[in-house]
């Protein structure tokens, strides 16, 4: 099994890989009565207003305390209709406070879970890969853009994302085609040097490339400029949430923030595993993994406040102290496709 890993992660870096993640939530929004990007520029972190359709961005629902209640990327679709793509599956109480703001701005929202589903093209060849397996060339360049493709028959649309460092393709499946858009793309992708990859070898690249997942390394009592999402927050419009995430920004005010671990060693250590620093408990592990690229165990963990400045720390995975690098994130760092 880690020998398969280890070869997925290798597709990745020299040519590209094909996950299956049908798990992400997919929800849309639309509305007859309203303007659903006014809305949403009144509710969402984001500057929604400046989304032109087939465009997208990062995105944060927070609650009137600042807090996470979910990340995503949010896409504007044709006919004045959005689309929130979450990292994991959807949650029902992120659901179900989104849809009390909705109901009162007479927007519909819809899961799609049911009939459409998420493939990623991860790696360094991902475009060549695309491009052989929908055999055109103009496929979407900037972050996040989408364009409609062909693939085996198949109508699909592609997002310029990715959740490892090469970065690579988000593309929406009706879930009655999966099985044969996945074997088309998994078969120009092996056309390239590379394959199919797992879970494990996603969750590595997740952690080599700082992608912070709820239920992993945040909760509903995180603020996003504590988990790598300030990117995707706005301070120069009104939002739910957004007099508390200015105030720390002009204050500074987190107590924590997600860093990036490289161990001292191949053991890889728990969630919840202590993070010691000068002689003090400086925070914990949310996510380890074994990273083949760096030929060591990697984590990402909350720091305190005090300790965001020091580069050395130690963690004890197995009833041994190791020591490890701390690093601001992402922990590879490649190109930017947030």
């Amino acid at each position: 099994m880690m020998e398969d890993t280890l070869r997925e992660e290798e597709w990745v870096r020299r040519a590209a890989a094909v996950f299956d993640r049908s798990t992400r939530g997919v929800l849309d929004l639309t509305s007859d009565k309203t303007d659903v990007a006014v809305f949403l520029h009144g509710v969402l972190s984001s500057a929604v207003k400046a989304l032109s359709p087939g465009s997208g961005q990062p995105s944060c629902f927070l609650s009137p305390k600042g807090k996470l209640i979910a990340a995503f990327h949010l896409y504007s679709l044709p006919g004045g209709r959005f689309r929130m793509v979450f990292p994991e599956p959807l949650r029902e109480a992120a659901v179900k406070a989104l849809r009390k703001y909705a109901f009162l701005g007479d927007v519909a929202v819809t899961d799609r879970a049911p009939d459409l589903a998420v493939i990623s093209v991860e790696g360094s060849l991902a475009a060549d890969v695309l491009e052989a397996a929908a055999r055109r060339k103009d496929l979407p360049r900037a972050p996040h853009e989408l364009r409609s493709l062909d693939l085996a028959g198949v109508e699909v649309t592609a997002a310029r994302a990715g959740e490892s460092p090469e970065g690579g393709f988000d593309l929406w499946v009706p879930r009655d085609s999966l099985d044969g858009a996945r074997s088309r793309l998994v078969e120009a992708a092996r056309e390239a040097g590379g394959g199919e990859g797992g879970a494990a070898a996603a969750e590595t690249l997740r952690v080599e490339a700082g992608m912070a997942h709820h239920g992993k390394d945040y909760d509903e009592e995180s603020f996003p400029n504590e988990v790598g999402w300030e990117h995707a927050l706005t301070y120069d419009k009104c939002y739910v949430g957004q007099e508390v995430v200015a105030r720390i920004r002009t204050y500074g005010h987190t107590n924590r923030k997600l860093m990036g671990l490289i161990l001292a060693s191949s053991r890889v250590p728990e969630r919840g595993a202590p993070i010691q620093a000068a002689g003090e408990e400086a925070g914990k592990v949310t996510s380890g993994v074994f990273s083949s690229r760096l030929g060591s165990a990697i984590a990402l963990g909350f720091l305190k406040r005090k300790f965001w400045g020091v580069e050395e720390a130690t963690i004890d995975p197995d009833g041994e102290r190791v020591a490890a690098r701390v690093v601001e994130l992402p922990i590879v760092r490649i190109g930017s496709h947030r």
